[in-house]
């Protein structure tokens, strides 16, 4: 828009003007008149020097740093919303590991007691055993949390709902 204002102002104005009269006196006399004027003219200022042709060079370089900040802009989108797809994708895999960590804690916290009542391992080993068993619980809720939050992100990123979630 800057640059086409800039390249108008380069160029010669042309300019074109009309103006009219009529008169009609009923006397003794009938003698109508009518007055019509056409004018029509250039107009450009000689003395400027290159300010027009600056003026226009200024513009395209308006325009190419604005065309610059918009990639910019597009950069810093498109990398929040890799950066946040990755981050859904570990809090997915962490979740999994959590998952299977659980598992195992569990198993461990069953033989263990099972132990204990055998009389293989003694009370220390089950709390012990329970602790972890414990911990591992956390983990899977945290990790359960950290996969929500990081959806939310990325779908603040992409703007839009997965379809997954959409559908509930």
């Amino acid at each position: 828009m800057i640059l086409k204002a800039a390249r108008a102002d380069y160029f010669p104005e042309l300019i074109a003007e009309t103006s009219g009269a009529g008169s009609h006196v009923i006397d003794r006399s009938y003698n109508p008149t009518s007055t019509f004027q056409f004018t029509l003219g250039i107009r450009w200022s000689v003395f400027e020097g290159f300010n027009r042709k600056y003026r226009i060079l200024d513009a395209i370089a308006l325009e190419k740093a604005a065309l610059e900040e918009m990639r910019a802009q597009q950069l810093s989108v498109i990398t929040q919303v890799f950066e946040d797809y990755y981050r859904y994708k570990s809090a997915i895999s962490q979740l999994e590991a959590n998952r299977a960590s659980l598992k195992a804690s569990e198993e461990a916290y069953n033989a263990i007691q099972l132990g204990y009542q055998v009389g293989t391992t003694n009370i220390v080993e089950v709390l012990q055993s329970l602790s972890e068993l414990s911990d591992a619980r956390e983990a899977l809720v945290q990790s359960q949390a950290s996969v929500y939050i990081e959806l939310a992100k990325l779908t603040q990123s992409t703007g839009s709902l997965p379809r997954f979630v959409a559908k509930k």
